[in-house]
């Protein structure tokens, strides 16, 4: 099966620069951090749930089958974890910054996608940013964008 989901991500093979592949962790990871902005109100709306699809969609290019079965396989590796921490070290050591702002964006927009934010979805999105070691300013820029976005929707 993952197999399957790597070929079809076009996982396999060289990364971007003819350098080694990223692999399915780093989706992974990702997805488990919006996950995690989803349930941290201890309930993961569908709206959520779909936003998470689409930001996988959007930020890896693959189809919407491939982003379920990504969320999917998500949801069992955040069962099992203990805490984020594991996930944004992966991103950390994958993606650029431009790629981790898009992850916080993701983030804030799963958060403001049900219309309230929970002091436990703010200290998470404050962890985030620590543990992605982004700046105070960019990750300011990248809510705002998200808030903008969740105003424009409502």
């Amino acid at each position: 099966m993952f197999g399957i989901l790597k070929k079809a991500m076009g996982l396999e093979g060289p990364g971007p620069g003819g350098g080694e592949s990223r692999g399915p962790r780093i989706e992974v990871a990702a997805c488990v951090v919006l996950l995690e902005a989803a349930y941290a109100d201890y309930k993961c709306t569908e709206d959520e749930l779909e936003h998470v699809v689409a930001t996988m969609k959007d930020i890896f290019g693959i189809t919407a089958p491939q982003a379920r079965e990504l969320v999917e396989m998500a949801h069992k590796e955040r069962e099992h974890a203990a805490d984020v921490y594991g996930f944004t070290r992966e991103i950390n050591e994958t993606f650029p910054l431009e790629e981790k702002l898009k992850v916080l964006e993701a983030l804030w927009k799963v958060i403001y996608s049900d219309g309230v934010i929970e002091k436990h979805e703010a200290a998470l999105a404050r962890k985030v940013v620590h543990l992605l070691r982004l700046e105070r300013k960019e990750a300011y820029e990248v809510k705002m964008n998200a808030k903008k976005w969740a105003q424009e929707r409502a």
